[in-house]
C-alpha cells in the first residue's frame, strides 16, 4: 500500500469517533445515495411540473452513468478494500470518483439555480457537507473520491446550466414521435454496449420515461404546473406512494433471470411516473 492511501485511511480511522449515535447518524445518510431517495425526489419534481420532471429524472440518469464510467476507467479502490476495519457499511463497485459526493454537488446547484436565497445556500451546503463527510466517514470513499465526485458535479451542473436551454429550444422543434424514437434508442445502444445490471438500471427506466410520456403528450394527459403548495404536495404524494407500492409489489415476483428482474423492477416504476399517476391525477382533477 503506498503512502498516497496509507494516509488517508489513517484520515478515516482519526475520523471514525467510536460512538454509536454518531456512527448511527452517518449510516442514515447513506439514503441520500440509495434507490429510495430518487423514487421520493423524481416524483417530487413530476409533481410540480412534468417537464421539470423530465429535466431532473435525464439529469440523474445521466450522471449516474457518467459516474459509472469513470469507475471503469480508474478502478480505484474503497477504503474498505484496503482496510477492513475501517467499513462501517458495504458497497460495490469502485471508488474514484465519489457519486453520492457528485449527486449532491449537481443537486445543490440545480437547487441554487432556482433557490437563489438564504435557506438555498443553507440547505445546498449542508447537504453537501453532511453526504460528503459520510462517505469518509463510513469508509466507502477516500477525501480524493469525494473530491472527484465534486468536480465532476459541478462540470456536469455547468453543462446542465448552459446547454438546458438551448436542448429543450432544440427538442421542441422535433415531432414527438421522433423524440420517442431517439429517446429509446439511445438508451438501448447503451444498454447493449455497457452490458451489465447496473448500466441497465439507468438505461431501462429511461425508456419507460420516455415511453410514458409520451402517450401522457399524445393523449393530453400531462398536467400543468401545480397552481398552489396543496396542489403540489398531492401530486407528490400520491406518485411517491404509487412508486413504491409498485416497486414493494415487483419485487417480490419470483424472477430468475436477473436482467428481466432488473428491466421489469426499473421499467413499471417509469411507468408510473410518467404515465400512471399523470393520468389518474389528470381524471381526478375532472371530477
Amino acid at each position: 500500500m503506498d503512502t498516497f492511501y496509507s494516509t488517508q485511511l489513517q484520515w478515516i480511522s482519526a475520523l471514525q469517533v467510536k460512538n454509536a449515535l454518531i456512527e448511527h447518524f452517518f449510516k442514515a445518510l447513506d439514503f441520500f445515495d440509495r434507490q429510495e431517495f430518487f423514487f421520493i425526489l423524481i416524483p417530487i419534481f413530476f409533481g410540480y411540473y412534468w417537464k421539470s420532471g423530465l429535466r431532473f429524472f435525464y439529469l440523474i440518469m445521466i450522471s449516474g452513468l457518467v459516474n459509472y464510467a469513470m469507475k471503469q476507467v480508474f478502478h480505484e479502490p474503497r477504503p474498505f478494500h484496503l482496510d477492513p476495519s475501517v467499513g462501517l457499511i458495504y458497497v460495490s463497485g469502485y471508488g474514484f470518483p465519489s457519486g453520492a459526493a457528485q449527486t449532491a454537488i449537481l443537486l445543490s446547484g440545480v437547487l441554487l439555480n432556482h433557490l437563489r436565497n438564504k435557506w438555498g445556500w443553507i440547505i445546498a451546503i449542508n447537504y453537501v457537507f453532511w453526504v460528503s463527510l459520510s462517505r469518509i466517514y463510513l469508509g466507502v470513499h477516500f477525501p480524493t473520491d469525494v473530491l472527484g465526485g465534486w468536480i465532476v458535479g459541478v462540470l456536469l451542473w455547468t453543462v446542465y446550466t448552459y446547454l438546458e436551454p438551448r436542448l429543450e429550444r432544440s427538442l421542441s422543434r422535433r415531432k414527438p414521435t421522433s423524440l420517442l424514437f431517439i429517446s429509446i434508442f439511445i438508451p438501448l445502444v447503451i444498454a447493449y454496449l455497457g452490458e451489465n445490471t447496473f448500466v441497465l438500471q439507468f438505461c431501462i427506466p429511461m425508456i419507460g420515461i420516455s415511453i410514458g410520456t409520451f402517450i401522457s403528450h399524445r393523449h393530453h394527459l400531462l398536467l400543468p404546473r401545480s397552481q398552489n403548495h396543496r396542489e403540489f404536495f398531492k401530486r407528490a404524494a400520491f406518485t411517491i406512494l404509487g412508486t413504491f407500492v409498485i416497486y414493494t409489489a415487483l419485487e417480490r415476483l419470483h424472477i430468475g433471470h436477473t436482467y428481466l428482474r432488473i428491466a421489469i423492477l426499473t421499467f413499471f416504476p417509469a411507468l408510473w411516473i410518467s404515465l400512471g399517476a399523470t393520468s389518474i391525477l389528470k381524471w381526478m382533477s375532472r371530477k
